[in-house]
């Protein structure tokens, strides 16, 4: 083999091993579904967005809407240049959503595109992940995962490999299903719709959602533990200054900078918490949400949630011990979800949701609930 065969090779393996993830296009599901369509076609990757509404003020019962916007009723006045704004953006959208129809000079191509439609993925939160696999809602079943067939008792070991985590699959889950085992696996007794769906593990396809797992989930029991460990060890006068210290962050300005000062005096007590562990934690979340947000990933930014010290310090004041699906869903699979589906940034629920507040769920709230 000659030096420049042996580079190119040599470089092709170092391309494959750290490949990279940015755009759906650029990942294995897509690969593997683009050599099922015929030559000449387009892929076109469909993804469902899915939401519940609450439908009473008791907040017990939620019903998922299926609605269609048939007018935009501006009750507000807006000022010229924000409509002007609105019209610009809108036609800009408009231009890139039908730039393939046209030519540089704007001229119809008169191209016929073959598309092949496909559903990649579901976008929602756990609950509703749960409801398009037909796994059980409960955190207290046996399996929760709606990834794999992890149990409960091991939902905050982060120590699993990979030959303890049996993922669920179309294969395993209709044996279940056919032999009336499926209370062993946490299914409900119903047939899936997706298992006849080609190309869709809905299993993986119910990708773990950024704002519900982390922004909602996670962080949300972080402060509330943070909060806990301090009032236990300090008393409830920190809580208050802890509390008075995020009153003082502005909303969308700049950061705010406090002083070096330690929240607490540090104490020798056996078992006790310092400041510099809570700081670490702190600091370890900012790096990992960070990371979620990036455009594009290698393969060597591909790795676990560092959720060690979490559980380490958090472990005692959760009245489940951690065992949370959201905890074990991030630390787990979201990096396969990267892998199978592209940077994190793709398919989040932020978007949509903000729409679904304001077409559903407010305009909701104004009718007689029936």
């Amino acid at each position: 083999m000659d030096k420049m065969k042996l580079i190119n090779l040599l470089n092709k393996e170092k391309s494959n091993n750290n490949k990279n993830y940015n755009e759906q296009y650029t990942a294995n599901w897509w690969t593997k579904t683009e050599k099922t369509i015929p030559l000449g076609s387009h892929l076109l990757s469909i993804i469902l967005y899915f939401d519940t509404s609450t439908t009473d003020t008791l907040r017990k019962n939620t019903l998922h809407p299926i609605f269609i916007t048939l007018a935009k009723d501006d009750t507000q006045k807006k000022s010229e240049e924000h409509k002007n704004i609105v019209r610009r953006t809108f036609y800009k959208s408009l231009k890139f959503l039908l730039s393939l129809l046209y030519n540089e000079n704007n001229e119809l191509n008169n191209r016929i595109l073959w598309c092949i439609p496909k559903i990649s993925m579901i976008i929602s939160d756990w609950p509703e992940a749960c409801t398009f696999s037909l796994t059980y809602k409960s955190t207290q079943s046996n399996h929760p995962c709606h990834f794999c067939l992890v149990s409960k008792e091991n939902l905050s070991n982060i120590n699993l490999n990979s030959n303890q985590i049996e993922p669920r699959s179309h294969k395993n889950m209709k044996l279940h299903y056919k032999n009336n085992t499926e209370k062993n696996v946490s299914i409900e007794k119903v047939r899936n719709f997706f298992w006849n769906v080609p190309d869709i593990n809905i299993y993986a396809a119910t990708v773990p959602d950024r704002m519900h797992h982390l922004d909602l989930g996670l962080f949300h029991y972080q402060l509330n533990f943070t909060k806990a460990l301090i009032l236990e060890q300090c008393g409830k006068s920190f809580i208050d200054k802890m509390n008075n210290r995020i009153k003082l962050i502005p909303h969308y300005q700049d950061l705010k900078s406090f002083s070096n000062n330690n929240l607490y005096q540090d104490s020798k007590r056996p078992n006790f918490i310092k400041n510099n562990k809570i700081t670490e934690i702190y600091l370890k979340w900012n790096k990992m949400y960070l990371l979620s947000r990036k455009e594009n990933y290698e393969e060597s930014d591909i790795t676990r949630l560092q959720a060690k010290l979490f559980i380490e310090l958090f472990e005692e004041y959760s009245s489940s011990k951690l065992q949370f699906p959201k905890l074990h869903l991030w630390v787990f699979h979201i990096c396969s979800s990267i892998r199978e589906f592209g940077a994190i940034n793709g398919y989040t629920t932020e978007t949509y949701e903000s729409l679904h507040k304001d077409y559903v769920k407010k305009p909701y709230k104004l009718t007689n609930k029936k």
